[in-house]
């Protein structure tokens, strides 16, 4: 008996290893696996990057990776090509030049690929690149070879690609999706898509600094860009009452708004946006140190609806018009709620000569009129002889 225990330990060593060497330089967070042969070594491993050589030591290899999902397009090579120049800066290199820079299919998927030469000391070099898609996330591939072996290094990267695993495909974009939180339903704006798990992470710093700490019952949406921090688009109901909101009031609850969302930040003067079902909204621009900011305040049935819109510094002229057609498209529940005693304040604030101050104001005059008569006709008291 202890002879077979012994027997299924040794077969249940054997098969984990033997697991163990299928999964070999398997990046688990990219689904990107290396199929390297045996003349490569790892010198870093983890889910998320790789460090190797060739065990001659003419080949290196980096993997490394980033956040949010980019399509691979040839008008951004230049962007991506600038991860490369990064990458050899970091090596220490100097004066890179880039040689080649091209979208090529490599493995079934679009890949920009990159060759760059460079100098350490007295010696030259060459780095291969590689960017292409994964499930919500960009991968990078640098191989440096002697500047000499240049081209021997371009078709060891070129093989490394075509032997790799893809196990996580990019996800299609779904065009025109409805984005939707508590009493708002939005479309997905041209380019956006719906964050994926893995780019959740990219939301928080943004969201944050729009003053939201739990993106809890909010809609949210992203669009990447090559070699840059992505837009972000929020949108979060908040119990908040401006009291009566219309054409009259607009700039009385505008000082309100800026007031108490944006406490005294140097906005671009308000522009006055109309929902498809009839909402008035606040629409408001300004630009911060990390990029520019666009927030849409809409009142509706449950308080407002605030909507911010993130963009790193030099991005897309358009943001502020996509963000306006995302309000203008938007639908929001129910009617802003207001109280007598906020209706009787915008009435005398901002529509005083209202039919529905005049004639209160009249009949007012009158009964105050009526009750001066009657105590003139009194006639003041009794009269008395003496």
């Amino acid at each position: 008996m202890r002879r077979l225990s012994a027997l299924f330990v040794a077969f249940m060593l054997a098969s984990a290893t033997a697991r163990a060497e299928d999964e070999k330089y398997l990046l688990g967070d990219f689904g990107f696996k290396l199929n390297l042969g045996d003349d490569w070594n790892n010198t870093a491993w983890s889910d998320w990057a790789f460090d190797g050589n060739k065990v001659d030591l003419s080949q290196l290899i980096y993997v490394w990776g980033k956040e949010v999902q980019v399509d691979i397009r040839s008008e951004d090579l230049d962007a991506w090509s600038k991860v490369y120049l990064d990458k050899i800066e970091a090596l220490k290199g100097r004066d890179p030049s880039v040689r080649v820079k091209e979208v090529r299919e490599i493995a079934g998927h679009p890949v920009a690929r990159f060759e760059i030469d460079y100098a350490m000391g007295a010696t030259k070099y060459a780095l291969s690149g590689a960017t292409f898609t994964v499930e919500g996330q960009v991968v990078h591939v640098g191989l440096v070879s002697l500047g000499a072996k240049a081209a021997e290094g371009a078709k060891s990267l070129d093989a490394i690609l075509a032997k790799a695993e893809y196990r996580k495909p990019p996800k299609a974009a779904v065009e025109g999706a409805e984005l939707t939180a508590p009493g708002i339903t939005s479309k997905l704006p041209a380019g956006w898509h719906i964050p994926l798990e893995v780019e959740a992470t990219e939301l928080q710093g943004p969201a944050r600094g729009f003053g939201i700490e739990d993106l809890t019952g909010c809609w949210t949406a992203v669009r990447g860009h090559a070699n840059a921090e992505p837009d972000v688009l929020v949108a979060c109901p908040g119990k908040v009452n401006l009291g009566v909101v219309d054409d009259f009031s607009f700039d009385g609850v505008d000082a309100q708004v800026r007031e108490r969302f944006f406490k005294g930040a140097p906005l671009r003067a308000v522009e006055k946006v109309v929902s498809q079902d009839g909402h008035l909204g606040f629409l408001y621009t300004f630009d911060t140190a990390a990029g520019t900011l666009v927030s849409g305040i809409v009142p509706f049935g449950a308080g407002v609806a605030r909507v911010y819109a993130y963009a790193p510094v030099e991005k897309d002229p358009g943001f502020e018009a996509t963000v306006r057609t995302l309000l203008t498209d938007s639908k929001f529940e129910g009617q802003h709620p207001a109280g007598f005693g906020q209706y009787f304040t915008y009435y005398l604030n901002y529509r005083p000569f209202s039919p529905m101050v005049i004639v209160p104001a009249l009949l007012l005059l009158g009964l105050a009129g009526l009750i001066v008569t009657m105590i003139r006709k009194g006639g003041g008291g009794p009269t008395h002889e003496y």
